[in-house]
């Protein structure tokens, strides 16, 4: 199993209606890194029928539970072992498999992972688990069931190697969301968010680099005064490198560009178009902000289609020329409390003048991240100072109460 921590998604036992669509979207913008097709009511033809409906560039991210023929055959990842089907002949070298206690996974030697469920109760399946676990988990070992969005962190603190995500996707009212907003925990992991402030290709490049060298994994693409060639060469310069490092990479406010080049979303300001109408030109994948200036303008905004909100600005800041009222600590705690009682959700990530020192305050208010531009852009070493913004985000994260995990 790689080193970084994997998500894997295992699809239901019965064929989701648009299961084919959904597999598709959720390999191409990466919102997982293998999927495990699981349907043993299936037959070999049915299965088929279901595969090729993925594009022959995602087969190699797809690992099956039955009909083991169809690997070789349509080019597919692996074959994950099971109870009804315990051993594989074929010329896959990527092989896994099911385990339901620590003795199995003791005795589970030569497989590129294991997984083994139920970590947590099933959602999928009520009254099942959770396993017991005498024995620390290994890298390789992957953790299913009862997994969430919210237990990811803790799920990595474990000593997993990754996790695999069934219920919590497939019977969510809209899976699309669910996807968006794990890849979303999973790019922003760290709460970063660097908005570019050059004026050229060149610069927004350099920009770029510097702040994934520094760690962060959201990158918001601003160039307001841009010509649609000069933004789109921007795009192109960067979508290579944070598609490599995992990182998020939205464009502000043009929605045509964003569509076409298949980047991961956009940041909608007020005057621009509305998040329900970008929804309908966009990818149901496709990671849609929304901005917001005050207590007024949170309580108006499009909870349904935007998946976050940048909120603020905290203070003056000299990046944005039309700058609103600043908020202070004082205007978030009133945002915030306004969010928890209304019962609102959507992650507001705090934005104008953020410093390295506001990070612990915002974080304790409720913000689930910070946007920055001029602080780092600006710094004398910009990868020291996008390093020195994630060292305050992620000890925050470190520190958290396990007993507030799912928060």
């Amino acid at each position: 199993m790689e080193d970084k921590f994997q998500i894997l998604l295992f699809t239901p036992e019965v064929p989701h209606p648009k299961e084919g669509e959904i597999l598709t979207a959720a390999l191409e913008y990466n919102a997982v890194d293998i999927v495990h097709l699981r349907h043993p009511g299936l037959n070999k033809e049915e299965l088929r029928e279901i595969l090729k409906q993925i594009p022959i560039c995602f087969r190699n991210r797809i690992k099956l539970h039955d009909h083991f023929s169809l690997i070789d055959e349509l080019g597919l990842l692996g074959p994950h072992l099971n109870s009804r089907n315990p051993r594989y002949e074929g010329q896959a070298s990527h092989v896994s498999r099911s385990c339901h206690s620590m003795q199995e996974v003791a005795e589970a030697q030569d497989y590129d992972y294991v997984t083994l469920s139920p970590i947590f109760p099933s959602i999928s399946k009520p009254g099942y688990g959770p396993v017991n676990r005498e024995l620390s988990p290994v890298h390789k070992m992957v953790a299913l069931g009862g997994v969430t969005i919210e237990r990811l962190d803790e799920v990595e603190k474990m000593g997993f190697g990754g996790a695999a995500l069934l219920g919590a996707i497939w019977q969510a009212q809209d899976p699309y969301k669910e996807l968006r907003r794990l890849k979303m925990k999973r790019g922003g992991r760290f709460g970063l968010q660097y908005i570019t402030n050059g004026t050229t290709p060149a610069e927004v490049k350099a920009e770029v680099e510097a702040v994934l060298k520094g760690g962060c994994r959201w990158i918001q693409i601003r160039m307001k005064e841009a010509d649609v060639k000069t933004l789109l060469l921007a795009i192109y310069n960067v979508k290579k490198m944070c598609r490599e490092a995992g990182a998020i990479l939205l464009v502000d406010d043009c929605v045509p560009l964003a569509r076409n080049t298949r980047i991961d979303g956009v940041h909608l300001g007020k005057d621009d178009m509305s998040p329900a109408q970008a929804r309908q030109f966009l990818s149901p994948m496709a990671i849609i902000g929304s901005t917001a200036n005050n207590l007024e303008q949170v309580q108006h905004l499009d909870f349904a289609n935007a998946d976050y909100a940048g909120v603020g600005p905290l203070r003056f800041t000299t990046t944005k020329k039309k700058l609103a009222p600043v908020l202070g600590i004082e205007g978030y705690e009133q945002i915030f409390s306004w969010l928890r009682s209304s019962g609102y959700e959507m992650p507001v990530v705090a934005i104008g003048g953020v410093t390295p020192e506001d990070v612990p305050s915002l974080l304790k208010v409720g913000a689930k991240g910070v946007a920055v531009s001029g602080a780092i852009s600006a710094a004398p070493d910009p990868v020291a100072a996008t390093h020195q913004f994630i060292i305050k985000l992620n000890t925050k994260t470190l520190n958290k109460p396990q007993n507030n995990i799912n928060e």
